[in-house]
Formats: C-alpha cells, sequence, structure tokens
C-alpha cells in the first residue's frame, strides 16, 4: 500500500512536472504555473485551533469493532499547511477502551472543483479518500467515500466559530444507517499532538522497513526536464511515525527552481490490498499524488508506480524506485506522457545535525 516514507519527498520536484492547470515556473517559453490558491481554500480556517470532542457510536451488529454503542472524548488539533492549501488534522481518543489516534487531510480541487481528503487512522486497515462540497449559506460541510467499512456520508454543521456537529453514516446491507455523532468544542491553547508519542517499533516486517526512514535526512534533489539544463536543488526531510506506527508523516522543506518550497506525505501498508501505498500535498499543487507498489526485499527497494497531469495537461504515468538503507537512500523518479518524459533523483543523507 505504501512507498516509503522517504519517497515522498521525492514528489518535491514532481508539481513543476505534475503541475494541475498550467505550466512549470521554469517550462520553455517561460509561461508561469497559476496559484493553485483559490477562494475554496478560505472555508478551511475556521477549522484552525484545538477541539474537545466527545463522540456517540451508535452500535452496529456485524460491523468489526462497532456491535455495541459507545461514548468516548478526545483531542483534535487543526492546522494549515502549504500556504493554506491544506488542513491537517490530528486526533487523539480512545475506542472500545484502547487509545486511538488519526490523521485527516482535506484541500481543494479547482479541476474537480470539490474538496478532497484523506483519512488514516490507527484502528483501520487502510486509507480512506473523500469528496467533499462546502454549503457556506447553511454553513455545512459535506464527505463522502469509502471506509475499510464500505461507503460512507459524513456532515458537519456550524453551530458557532466555536461548536460544530458531525453526524457521520455508513451503509450495511443496502441502507444508511447513522453510525456516529461528533460535538467539537474549540479549547484555548492546545498544541499539535505529538505524532510519535505512542510509537513503538512494529513487529509486521511491512511496516519495520517503514520505520527505518524514521529521522531526519538531507536531501540532493536532482531534475532533468526536456529542453532545459539538469538543476540541483537541497532540502530537509524530517520523518515520524503516526496511528501508533501504522502510518508515517513526511515534512519536506526546501526550495525548487529557487522558491521556497514545503512538501508532506502519508505512507502505509495496507494487508487487505498487501501493497504500499504514498499520497503527497504540497506547496505547488493542491492535488493529491497517489502511488502504490511493492518492497522488494531482495534488492531493498521499493517500487512504485502511479498517474498524474503533465504540464501540457496530458496524462502522465509515474515509475518510481527508493532504495533503502540505514544513513543513505537514492530514489529515482520517471514521468512520461506521449509527449514528453520527465526525470529525477534524490540523494538522501541521514542528517547529522
Amino acid at each position: 500500500m505504501k512507498t516509503t516514507t522517504l519517497l515522498l519527498a521525492a514528489f518535491a520536484a514532481a508539481p513543476f512536472l505534475c503541475a494541475q492547470d498550467g505550466k512549470s515556473p521554469t517550462a520553455p517559453g517561460g509561461m508561469q504555473m497559476p496559484d493553485p490558491k483559490t477562494p475554496h481554500h478560505d472555508a478551511l480556517k475556521p477549522f484552525v485551533g484545538s477541539w474537545q470532542s466527545t463522540m456517540r457510536m451508535e452500535a452496529m451488529p456485524g460491523v468489526p469493532g462497532m456491535e455495541k454503542a459507545q461514548e468516548s472524548t478526545g483531542t483534535e488539533h487543526c492546522e494549515l499547511l502549504c500556504n493554506g492549501l491544506w488542513l491537517k488534522a490530528t486526533s487523539e481518543g480512545t475506542h472500545d477502551g484502547k487509545a486511538c489516534q488519526g490523521l485527516w487531510l482535506v484541500g481543494y480541487d479547482p479541476s474537480a472543483k470539490a474538496y478532497t481528503g484523506l483519512w488514516v487512522g490507527s484502528q483501520d486497515e487502510a486509507s480512506s479518500p473523500m469528496t467533499g462540497s462546502y454549503d457556506a449559506a447553511k454553513t455545512t460541510w459535506t464527505f463522502t467515500g469509502e471506509s475499510p467499512f464500505g461507503p460512507f456520508r459524513s456532515v458537519l454543521v456550524w453551530n458557532d466559530a466555536d461548536t460544530s456537529t458531525e453526524i457521520c453514516y455508513m451503509v450495511v446491507d443496502g441502507k444508511e444507517t447513522k453510525c456516529m455523532e461528533m460535538v467539537r468544542k474549540r479549547v484555548a491553547g492546545g498544541k499539535p499532538i505529538d505524532a510519535s508519542a505512542h510509537f513503538t517499533k512494529p513487529e509486521a516486517k511491512e511496516l519495520a522497513v517503514l520505520a527505518e526512514g524514521v529521522g531526519t535526512w538531507d536531501a540532493t534533489v536532482k531534475t532533468m526536464m526536456p529542453g532545459a539544463p539538469a538543476s540541483e536543488e537541497k532540502g530537509t526531510e524530517t520523518v515520524v511515525p503516526i496511528c501508533s506506527g501504522k502510518w508515517y508523516w513526511s515534512d519536506f522543506k526546501g526550495t525548487m527552481m529557487g522558491a521556497p518550497f514545503e512538501g508532506h506525505g502519508i505512507t502505509g501498508y495496507e494487508p487487505g490490498t498487501k501493497k504500499y501505498v504514498a499520497y503527497w500535498i504540497d506547496s505547488m499543487n493542491p492535488t493529491f499524488t497517489r502511488t502504490e507498489g511493492d518492497y522488494d526485499a531482495a534488492k531493498k527497494a521499493f517500487v512504485m508506480s502511479g498517474k498524474c497531469v503533465g504540464m501540457d495537461g496530458q496524462p502522465m504515468s509515474i515509475e518510481q524506485m527508493s532504495t533503502t538503507g540505514a544513513d543513505s537512500r537514492v530514489f529515482k523518479m520517471t514521468m512520461k506522457s506521449a509527449a514528453m518524459t520527465h526525470e529525477m533523483q534524490i540523494d538522501y543523507k541521514r542528517s547529522k545535525g
């Protein structure tokens, strides 16, 4: 389901190769990529801050972990990333008497004219992508998607600036049924939840190889584009475990084409598909990039593939390989369309700082 978290920083150059609605800033002819920020992104601002949540789970016989009604409390911290293109919400609480953690990302996709989100949690075996809309007149958010348990719908209403009520529904036996109601109340102060606070080295070999990437890395990014000289830029990536080590979060900061750049990734392994999966967001592109693949133990390498939209607006395929090592790694990516081919390499060295 996922590539190692270190792979994700490899997409640091991808916005220039996968511009959503325009050309790369340094594309031949000097054409500029439009600002990815839209007025729709401003609707994410009210979430910023810290929240106390009270959740009631309805009894849903036949759904693992949800057979009986439960009530629990938790905390949530929300912050904007990538110049306001994305909202990150980290939550912590209890479920069925056990500690649980989760992470929610949401942004706005101008090409799809919809909000897009992603949820990963310590008690889920797969990621849950979703799409949504916001009704400003009713101050109501609606999201739909596919969870590990099937289709779901979420409706969140702002009662006022400091309180919201969210009701979630799942499809059970072909019928949409209310499964959860959560009330969030703003609290003063608060800080981002320590993503590694509940981390213990995973026993599963699929996750153990991802855990080797935890730490801070110095990156040298080399980009090769048609009609332009190869470029080389520097960056720093920090990788931490989240959701009790089921997922790994990446913070990448550096420059791209001389401009400040910020990127983030989520990676994990989904037992259901027996695949590694990686999601990437950054300050130059309003959409997710998703890849999936396998780990070749003999070569100590992740082999991943995916798709994106190229600078010319045409679909591009992504092929990538990342060799693993204790203190150094090499990532290579090739992106192809009918008209062009782009290549990139990132050399990682574990930071000694």
